[in-house]
């Protein structure tokens, strides 16, 4: 901040002064009694360091953002992973179960390599597909 100081005050003297120049009220801060080209120049300095702590607290807040992102994602994988683990496990200890999921994915899985690695035939084609 000593150097903006130092700057102004030497700004101050290629800058025409007189009396009406100056700040008569003090809601300038630190500005108080400088002329009004330099209280001009701290006002956009300022603005410029302010716009400067935006974008970077826009950049923390993005990458904030993406973090919670990933771990909901990671979550809803670990929740679809357990799910399905639970799945599978009934459907080998219950033949009733077994069939009602095998009936499930095969109205759900449409990829033939996800139908295959069920033990599910692929989907005939139809006529959007390529087929006849």
């Amino acid at each position: 901040m000593r150097h903006s100081v130092f700057f102004l005050a030497s700004l101050s003297a290629f800058v025409p002064l007189g009396f009406h120049d100056f700040a008569l009220e003090g809601s300038q801060g630190f500005c108080y009694g400088l002329p009004k080209t330099a209280r001009g120049f701290m006002a956009g300095e300022k603005l410029e360091k302010l716009r400067a702590k935006q974008k970077a607290l826009g950049a923390r807040i993005q990458l904030e953002q993406n973090r919670l992102n990933a771990q909901k994602r990671k979550a809803n994988t670990r929740r679809k992973i357990l799910a399905g683990a639970a799945a599978l496990d009934e459907a080998e200890h219950s033949p009733k179960y077994k069939a009602q999921l095998q009936k499930l994915l095969g109205r759900f899985l449409v990829r033939p390599d996800d139908r295959a690695l069920f033990g599910l035939e692929p989907l005939p084609k139809t006529a959007k597909d390529g087929g006849d």
